[in-house]
């Protein structure tokens, strides 16, 4: 559901605005100051109403939905500030009638009181959009709940944080950070870039954030420690283990890497965060070419 384009911050005596709001204090003011005519407002009020009608049908609308649920207590409460706004307007036009414009402060009273509800059900629907958003899998797109652990359809590990839309489950790390590609990433890039996104717009805690680079570096330790068991075992046999030994190096840099992002974490520096997560985008298009030369008995992802 849409609604009106609304101030989500109150002010100084907790009240917020709307741009209907605002339209009819502002015509109010002008007629108050005699620069207009009360047909200037009527005309105000009659396309106030219009769109509070129709936002009203809308909402009527998608209550037949599945996925809507009518008794939802933010689209109540946004249902009723609605209607209240149609009889603090019903007010207006009856003070016009009546010539008695004690009505009108009245009526911008239940106007205000209707938009501080519309906004904080608004609020909420947010919030909760946010809270129960399908996580998509990283590896197949798929959505799932957001609190699996594992993809339900491919088993892949989810990340800890949503995937807003499947371009960026198909988002190219390599292309992003000016290198070239052949249109791929890995799942364990995709979770640290996003969550690095997610962390620089505020929306991430430094110790979630932390923890996302923590877990990823353990998965990364953990290929490198059975890469370098089988590169052992290939040089016991007299193979020649000079892929595998490649392949080490190059997880060993993906590991210095997120160290980087972690200890600029832990020292509030920024820029060595950055600098760590291009590295980390560089280290990982290394790995997609290892793996497509030399697919490894070890899984890499």
């Amino acid at each position: 559901m849409e609604s009106e384009s609304t101030t989500l911050a109150p002010d100084e005596n907790g009240n917020f605005s709307s741009p209907a709001l605002d339209a009819l204090l502002g015509v109010w003011d002008d007629y108050d100051a005699e620069r207009v005519e009360h047909d200037e407002v009527l005309r105000v009020v009659s396309r106030v109403e219009a769109f509070v009608s129709e936002k009203l049908q809308t909402m009527e609308a998608e209550a037949e939905s599945p996925k809507v649920d009518p008794h939802d207590p933010n689209r109540v409460a946004i249902l009723t500030a609605f209607q209240n706004h149609l009889v603090a307007l019903k007010s207006m036009r009856d003070s016009f009638a009546n010539d008695d414009f004690e009505l009108v402060d009245e009526a911008f009273e239940i106007l205000q009181n209707a938009t501080n509800q519309m906004v904080l059900g608004l609020s909420g629907l947010i919030e909760d959009d946010a809270r129960y958003a399908p996580i998509l899998c990283v590896r197949c797109a798929k959505e799932n709940q957001k609190t699996s652990n594992n993809c339900v359809h491919c088993g892949a590990i989810l990340p800890k944080i949503a995937q807003p839309n499947e371009k960026q489950v198909l988002a190219v790390a390599e292309i992003d950070r000016g290198q070239e590609s052949d249109g791929e990433t890995t799942p364990n890039y995709i979770e640290v870039a996003e969550a690095h996104e997610s962390w620089s717009q505020k929306t991430l805690s430094d110790e979630q954030f932390y923890q996302v680079l923590s877990t990823v570096r353990e998965r990364h330790v953990g290929q490198h420690t059975l890469v370098c068991e089988l590169l052992a075992k290939a040089q016991d046999s007299g193979d020649d283990p000079a892929d595998l030994e490649h392949l080490a190096e190059i997880l060993e840099q993906n590991v210095n890497a997120l160290d980087e992002m972690l200890e600029g974490l832990e020292e509030t520096d920024d820029e060595a965060v950055e600098q760590g997560l291009n590295a980390l985008a560089g280290a990982t298009l290394l790995l997609i070419k290892a793996e497509k030369q030399n697919a490894p008995a070890a899984e890499t992802d």
